[in-house]
């Protein structure tokens, strides 16, 4: 079976047994966005290699990691300091439930340098916006933390339980 979306139910089960764990080590099918929140609001730290999505224009995905955010959730600036023209709350084509977004100016956004490698998307009309999801945040937040050499130096201790699998 694959263990994508097992995450959930994997916590559960140790939970019961009195096993809950401070850090889970998992392999790449655990770190769904859903998942890492739901880890981190039990208080687990859920190591996973998480992977996004190429960027358009090749180099690294400039995350939602990369801008800074209010207390309550909203961004107050993108990567290169520019702050939302309005928060709102939308369904976008493909989404299921509606979401929060910020939107920035489409001029801004098509000069920038980190066009084509930041998560902010734009349309035919101008608008440039950006998914900010809790869910989506703590991802970007668990890619970015994976980037080091300490993470994968303690994450090499999943080669014990693979190589036990094997």
């Amino acid at each position: 079976e694959n263990d994508w979306g097992q995450t959930t139910p994997a916590l559960d089960r140790l939970e019961e047994r009195g096993l809950a764990p401070k850090e889970l080590y998992a392999d790449a099918g655990y770190p769904t966005p859903a998942a890492i929140l739901e880890a981190s609001e039990r208080g687990v730290d859920l190591r996973s290699p998480v992977k996004l999505t190429a960027a358009a224009e090749g180099g690294e995905v400039v995350g939602r990691d990369a801008f800074e955010f209010s207390v309550d959730g909203h961004v107050l600036a993108c990567p290169k300091g520019h702050a939302p023209c309005h928060h709102a709350v939308q369904r976008m084509p493909g989404c299921e439930i509606p979401e929060l977004h910020a939107f920035f100016d489409g001029a801004l956004c098509r000069a920038c340098p980190l066009r084509g490698r930041c998560v902010a998307r734009g349309n035919a009309t101008g608008r440039w916006w950006v998914r900010i999801e809790p869910r989506l945040v703590a991802r970007d937040r668990a890619y970015q933390r994976q980037k080091t050499k300490e993470w994968w130096g303690d994450y090499s201790i999943r080669s014990g339980i693979e190589a036990t699998n094997s």
